[in-house]
C-alpha cells in the first residue's frame, strides 16, 4: 500500500479514523497517525464543541447574573466546562432509576460541575488551543 499523499512512498500505517495509508512524514505530523481530512473533521467537531460550551456558559453566567442581580452569577459560566470534564469520566452506562434518581444524579452532578469548572476551563481552553494551533500548522 501506498501513501495516500505521497503515491512514490510506501505507506508505514493507517490512518486511524478511515484507514488511508500514511507515509513515515505523514503518519509522525502529530502523536496518532491521522489524514489530513479526518484531522479537518475532528478539529471542526472540536470548535463547534468548544463554540457550544462557552455559549452555553455565557447564557448560563448571564441567565444567573439577572435572577441573582449581581455579577456573582457570572461564576456559574464555568459550569459547562467541569460538566464536560465529569462526562468524560463517568462511565458511558444507561442506568435505571427512577424519575428521582435522575433528579439527585443531575443535581449532584451540577453541583460537581460548579465546583470542578473553575479548574476544567482554562485546562479545556489550553488544550482547544494547542488542538488548534497543532491542525493549523498541519492543515497549512
Amino acid at each position: 500500500m501506498n501513501c495516500f499523499y505521497h503515491e512514490e512512498r510506501n505507506a508505514s500505517a493507517l490512518c486511524q479514523v478511515c484507514g488511508k495509508g500514511l507515509c513515515s512524514d505523514c503518519a509522525t505530523v502529530i502523536s496518532i497517525p491521522i489524514c489530513k481530512e479526518c484531522l479537518s473533521e475532528h478539529i471542526y467537531g472540536e470548535k463547534s464543541k468548544m463554540l457550544k460550551c462557552i455559549v452555553v456558559g455565557l447564557i448560563l453566567g448571564i441567565g444567573c447574573s439577572i435572577i441573582m442581580k449581581n455579577l456573582s452569577g457570572l461564576l456559574f459560566a464555568w459550569v459547562p466546562f467541569g460538566w464536560m470534564a465529569l462526562s468524560a469520566i463517568t462511565p458511558k452506562v444507561f442506568l435505571v432509576m427512577p424519575i428521582v434518581g435522575w433528579i439527585a444524579y443531575f443535581a449532584i452532578k451540577f453541583v460537581l460541575a460548579f465546583l470542578i469548572g473553575w479548574v476544567a476551563l482554562p485546562i479545556k481552553l489550553y488544550r482547544w488551543m494547542r488542538i488548534f494551533n497543532l491542525a493549523k500548522k498541519v492543515l497549512e
